[in-house]
């Protein structure tokens, strides 16, 4: 066990409280009253210093905290200021503003690339012999607002033309000409003018087949690929 405390907070408490005992006896315990003085005030140096630490770390805490708000304050009238200003470069068509304020100009916006090209056809055949393409499309993940154009071929055609549009990735055609064997289908994804590339060609031959009434069904779906593999794929019929 030790004779004085090891924490200086303690350590000061039990100076204190020995001073005034070593002051008030110093002949009988020994000492000079030279010596005992001298404790004395070096517990008195510990006080003080002790008190202006605690003043210290409670200024710095407050000094701390006073530069946080002022930091926080200059960073909200900074980006109001910085606001003021670009709607002002904006509202007077001037992008000299910008230079003069020794900001840097707002970036132009990134081109969204073109749309993506629909696969994965579903073809879907209705009672009153309607046809319904289902698709899949992988768009621009910034790319909203994409809808689909829609073209058909029927026999003696030479050209494919557009009979409609979606913004679904599917489209029913209800106005298949009666007695029609087949008809091709390609469909096109635009946004914002832009076309992205066309599908491949999908024929729905129309029959005698698994259809509903009025002979109108599928006997064969194919499709033309104009794919770098150069193969073809087969459309699936709806469940």
């Amino acid at each position: 066990m030790t004779t004085y405390p090891i924490r200086r907070a303690d350590f000061t408490v039990w100076g204190q409280s020995h001073a005034e005992t070593f002051t008030a006896n110093a002949v009988a315990i020994g000492l000079t009253p030279a010596q005992a003085l001298a404790f004395s005030d070096a517990i008195g140096l510990l006080q003080t210093a002790s008190v202006a630490q605690d003043k210290a770390r409670d200024n710095a805490k407050a000094a701390t905290e006073g530069v946080n708000d002022a930091f926080a304050a200059a960073k909200q009238i900074t980006g109001e200021t910085l606001k003021r200003i670009r709607l002002f470069a904006e509202t007077t068509n001037n992008p000299n503003v910008y230079q003069i304020a020794n900001i840097p100009s707002p970036s132009a916006p990134s081109p969204v690339p073109p749309p993506g090209t629909p696969t994965d056809f579903k073809i879907e055949l209705d009672t009153s012999g309607a046809i319904t393409l289902k698709f899949k499309c992988q768009n621009p993940s910034n790319g909203g607002g994409v809808t689909y154009l829609v073209r058909r071929k029927l026999p003696g055609e030479n050209t494919f033309s557009i009979i409609g549009s979606s913004g679904k990735k599917s489209y029913t055609d209800p106005t298949l000409p009666a007695g029609v064997t087949s008809a091709e289908y390609t469909i096109q994804a635009q946004r914002a003018g832009k076309l992205g590339p066309v599908s491949l060609a999908v024929l729905v031959r129309i029959g005698n087949g698994n259809g509903g009434p009025g002979g109108v069904g599928f006997s064969t779906v194919s499709t033309f690929s104009v794919g770098n593999d150069g193969q073809s794929k087969p459309v699936k019929f709806a469940a």
